[in-house]
């Protein structure tokens, strides 16, 4: 509770509309073998597609979660009027009072934690990275909330299509695979 109240504080700096996006690159992109030949072809107009798929609105304040450190990367996204942030535009007083409470060895991953919080109470929406866990859990809890909500009768609560649904054993498996064509990374039959 302590970290979701942290990050849910730190995200206060983007407003009450905003949406979210994950964009994993560091390691997947140049070290896993799995996924060596698909990181590259996720590229800005990817994660375009995907915004355009999930609906974010034109000129939304976008929260980025990644670990991408050349900014120029995401000049794409902003020429299309995405106002982007990250991590270091959220509030720093929760998120340092809540990486206190931590070894500074294990920062990067509580920040992690803290940007799933962030990303997963996105009120305008979702996009994240194939075949990342950080993107699947945001995805996952978004999906309990809305069947809550819905199994409640709140507003909003509808189900919407999920863009990024792989959360089995395989990483190349046939639902992988349709991920993949359903988000544009390959044609169908690639």
């Amino acid at each position: 509770p302590a970290l979701v109240r942290a990050a849910r504080a730190a995200a206060a700096p983007l407003g009450d509309e905003y949406a979210a996006m994950h964009v994993r690159r560091g390691d997947k992109v140049s070290v896993d073998v799995a996924y060596r030949d698909s990181f590259p072809r996720m590229g800005a107009d990817y994660f375009l597609r995907l915004a355009a798929r999930e609906g974010l609105p034109a000129g939304a304040t976008v929260f980025v979660a990644t670990d991408e450190l050349d900014r120029a990367w995401f000049a794409p996204l902003r020429e299309q009027g995405f106002g982007l942030r990250f991590a270091d535009d959220l509030d720093r007083a929760p998120l340092l009072e809540a990486l206190s409470s931590f070894p500074q060895a294990v920062w990067a991953d509580v920040l992690a934690i803290l940007e799933q919080v962030v990303c997963a109470g996105a009120p305008s929406g979702f996009v994240g990275s194939l075949p990342s866990t950080l993107s699947g859990h945001v995805v996952n809890v978004r999906a309990v909330a809305r069947h809550a909500a819905a199994a409640s009768g709140a507003a909003g609560g509808a189900p919407r299509p999920l863009l990024f649904t792989k959360l089995h054993e395989s990483c190349c498996d046939a639902r992988t695979e349709q991920d993949w064509v359903r988000g544009g990374l390959v044609g169908d039959g690639e």
